[in-house]
């Protein structure tokens, strides 16, 4: 509820002074779990500083058939980089062991597989 619409129903019963100091320290207590949410994020994602070290070392390993291989790519390779945790509802299930590790990855597998493949056997002319 906005303020003035919250003195206007309860003005009559209540001072403003302290519908004022509600409504404030109730922002004020939304805006502090806010940042604390995102510190606890930014602490949970600092822990993961080994990920990019790994996914890079899990890509180097990849045979040239790999790198073409949607299947491999969508149900082994992504899945190990790690996917996002955030909005679990919009996820698989079935990839739920993945989920909160490595690099968080946020685009389906199934998506992101058929892009990598299309880069393997496309973009080796691009050099920058």
């Amino acid at each position: 509820m906005q303020l003035p619409r919250v003195k206007r129903i309860v003005r009559p019963f209540v001072p403003v002074a302290i519908i004022e100091g509600g409504v404030r320290r109730h922002e004020e207590f939304k805006r502090q779990r806010e940042i604390d949410r995102e510190a606890a994020r930014r602490r949970r994602l600092e822990g993961l500083h080994d990920a990019v070290g790994n996914a890079m070392a899990a890509i180097a390993s990849m045979s040239e058939a790999q790198c073409v291989d949607t299947d491999y790519l969508e149900h082994t390779l992504i899945p190990a980089l790690g996917l996002n945790d955030e909005i679990l509802h919009e996820q698989p299930r079935e990839l739920s062991a993945s989920y909160g590790k490595g690099l968080h990855i946020w685009q389906y597998p199934n998506q992101l597989a058929a892009y990598l493949a299309w880069l393997a056997r496309n973009a080796g002319d691009i050099t920058s």
